[in-house]
């Protein structure tokens, strides 16, 4: 066949490859140093090498060796122990505190006070006294930093110690209250989670992390917001090593395959590899440098590259490889089976699923022809996904899917972490149910019409049947009410008529009997017993009166009060014409009381009227009677009775009264409910209280 050759110049510059330098084979590089001279210092394993042009000079030690740093115009390496490098004699100058665990990264305070980040916690050496310090804490509850790798500054000189298991603040209070350095640590619950490698601070204050299998993260400190960089989004690799700026706005990170190119603003990666030029695709931890020309190096397995950004910034991610589908299986439900419909897809180039067909697999391929594939892949359904679906494989299921018009897209990522422009873009109809199709709906619709007009048609006929039914009944039970009511008015009628002829009668004979008791007292010679007569025969007219009033009036089960006391009155007053200077003042409001109230309450009223004109006043004498009857509550009414005569005597107690007016007196306001009260105010006063036979009927 033919080749195709592109001959470009390798815009990366190797130091320090086994090609270049014989004496150390494991060509690791860790620290490393340039400036604006072209002199370019590393520390490759137990070597520290120096290149000038084509000069290269080395300095070995047993120990291996991690940071390298330039403080105040010397070079310091980090090892087990700290170490100065005389380039100009190539000799190091070994000092130590005593502590057995290595030292990762160094940072220079001022020109005599030296940070040394170690794999547990930090020290100070003072350059000029060569003397080590330890730091302390500010609390008791921080965690010890692990494998601190990195110092840097942020926007405002805050010095941060980026380690394993969170960031550190190195804090100098030597002026202050504590009188020294202290370390405090960063709490946020997401960096608590994270590994660190690296981080790095730009001029606006937004913090850049770089993880252990996490990707970047990029931490708005003052919003307190993440947001995550990794394999999905471009990257070729979930696991970054070191963090350097360029002065175009973009971030250069190491990672375990490949040197990304990562714009802050746009977001976009661009991924160099060997294909591109650089020694090895693996670079490695606290191995970064960026000289103060621009020019940026990094250290991996194969020791160093520089390179300037400039020469890379017109650089464009043109990859466009095709992606194909290469097969297409759908499981037809009609025929239960799996079946390949490959040549259907491509020459429709649309995927139609019928109601029970249950899935189907479609398998595709980035054609890059790459030895090492590594691919990625993403799906996402309009009108399903709301995100891409990201995965390894070249092959998808699909299942599930509702009934609708969907379009599936489908694209790749190479090795390197970048995405092809060529994207799969098929529609995807799901049929509908024949039960969810206009017609059948339709037919549905029609059927519970038609139904319902049924049911409405027979249901207004039987209520018809029932209408006629039911007015039949009503018609003749109507009849027979009116029947029956015609039947009880005349039983009621009847029954008024002869409760009015019982109390006609009754009052009849209770005047027989007052006109024999008269008929008696004028045949006895004795005045008491002859007195003794006409109370008894006034007793007598005071029921008969109660019963005249029933069977005058057509309320037979009570009486008008009002009335009934003032025809007592009268008739008790002219038993006793002689008196006629007496003046009675009544006062009754007009209410009705039952006939079991009414007795009793007519005789005391008999027995109190007869009592004042018999005793409160003699023949001559001017005197008054009041008597008023006041509604106290529903169904509770108050007697007062009052005469201006002499009255009882002072010492009176009625309770213990003997005569039968006074008895008959207490006992019947006892009957109604009530209790005599007897005063002596200007003449006799008595009050009695009482309540109706409902009332009384309750209380018992």
């Amino acid at each position: 066949g033919v080749l195709q050759l592109k001959i470009e110049k390798n815009r990366f510059k190797p130091y320090f490859t086994t090609r270049q330098q014989p004496v150390e084979k494991n060509n690791q590089a860790r620290g490393i140093y340039a400036d604006e001279t072209g002199k370019v210092v590393a520390n490759i394993w137990t070597h520290t090498f120096e290149q000038q042009g084509s000069k290269m000079q080395y300095v070995s030690d047993a120990e291996y060796k991690y940071a390298l740093i330039n403080h105040h115009s010397s070079l310091y390496c980090g090892g087990y122990s700290l170490y100065a490098y005389n380039d100009k004699k190539n000799t190091l100058s070994k000092y130590t505190d005593g502590q057995s665990n290595e030292i990762w990264s160094l940072f220079s305070v001022n020109d005599s006070l030296l940070l040394l980040g170690r794999t547990n916690g930090f020290t100070l050496f003072h350059s000029n006294s060569k003397k080590f310090d330890s730091l302390r804490y500010s609390s008791g509850n921080i965690p010890e930093a692990k494998f601190v790798y990195r110092f840097f500054k942020d926007n405002t000189g805050t010095i941060w110690a980026v380690a394993e298991n969170g960031l550190y603040k190195i804090i100098d209070d030597r002026k202050g209250v504590n009188g020294r350095w202290t370390i405090s640590n960063e709490r946020s619950s997401v960096i608590a989670q994270l590994s660190l490698l690296n981080a790095y601070a730009d001029t606006h204050g937004i913090f850049w992390l770089a993880t252990n299998g996490e990707g970047l993260y990029r931490w708005d400190r003052k919003a307190n917001t993440f947001q995550q960089f990794n394999i999905a989004t471009g990257f070729p690799s979930d696991v970054l090593y070191r963090i350097e700026p360029d002065e175009y706005n973009n971030l250069w990170i190491s990672s375990d395959y490949g040197l990304i190119c990562f714009n802050k603003k746009t977001f976009a990666a661009n991924t160099y590899t060997t294909a591109n030029g650089i020694s090895n695709n693996e670079f490695n931890r606290t191995s970064s440098f960026k000289a103060k020309d621009g020019q940026l190096f990094f250290g991996g397995l194969a020791g160093i590259i520089g390179f300037n950004p400039k020469d890379l910034v017109a650089d464009t991610r043109s990859f466009n490889v095709p992606l194909r589908v290469i097969a297409f299986n759908q499981f037809i439900g009609s025929q239960n089976k799996l079946v390949n419909e490959t040549t259907e897809l491509l020459n429709s180039s649309q995927i139609t699923l019928a109601p029970n067909d249950r899935f189907f697999t479609l398998e595709f391929q980035l054609l890059d022809f790459a030895k090492d594939e590594g691919h990625h892949y993403a799906y996402k359904i309009d009108g399903v996904d709301k995100d891409w679906n990201y995965f390894n494989e070249n092959s998808i299921r699909i299942s599930g899917l509702p009934y609708g018009q969907f379009t599936l897209h489908i694209k790749a990522q190479n090795r390197e972490g970048a995405w092809s422009k060529s994207e799969l873009t098929i529609p995807l109809l799901v049929l509908k149910p024949f039960y969810l199709k206009w017609w059948f709906i339709a037919l549905l619709v029609l059927l519970l019409v038609l139904s319902i007009y049924w049911i409405i048609k027979w249901r207004t006929k039987q209520l018809a049947a029932d209408k006629n039914k039911l007015e039949q009944t009503v018609s003749e039970r109507t009849i027979q009410l009116k029947r029956s009511l015609s039947e009880q008015a005349e039983l009621l009628a009847d029954k008024d008529v002869l409760m009015k002829e019982i109390h006609h009668r009754v009052k009849n004979n209770l005047q027989v009997i007052s006109g024999l008791l008269e008929l008696q007292s004028k045949a006895v010679n004795d005045e008491a017993a002859k007195d003794a007569l006409m109370e008894g025969r006034n007793r007598v007219r005071s029921i008969a009166l109660i019963h005249q009033n029933l069977y005058q009036f057509e309320n037979l089960s009570s009486i008008e009060l009002k009335r009934f006391v003032n025809d007592l009155c009268r008739q008790v007053e002219s038993v006793y014409k002689k008196q006629s200077k007496i003046v009675m003042n009544v006062e009754v409001p007009v209410l009705y009381l039952d006939i079991d109230s009414a007795v009793p309450l007519g005789l005391i009223m008999n027995e109190l009227l007869s009592n004042s004109f018999k005793y409160a006043f003699n023949d001559d004498t001017a005197g008054e009677i009041n008597l008023k009857i006041n509604t106290v509550a529903e169904g509770k009414y108050e007697l007062i009775y009052s005469d201006n005569g002499p009255g009882l005597p002072i010492d009176f107690d009625l309770t213990r009264a003997t005569t039968l007016g006074l008895q008959l007196i207490n006992d019947l306001s006892r009957q109604i409910g009530g209790k005599v009260k007897y005063e002596h105010k200007n003449g006799a006063s008595f009050i009695i209280n009482f309540i109706n036979r409902d009332l009384r009927k309750k209380e018992d």
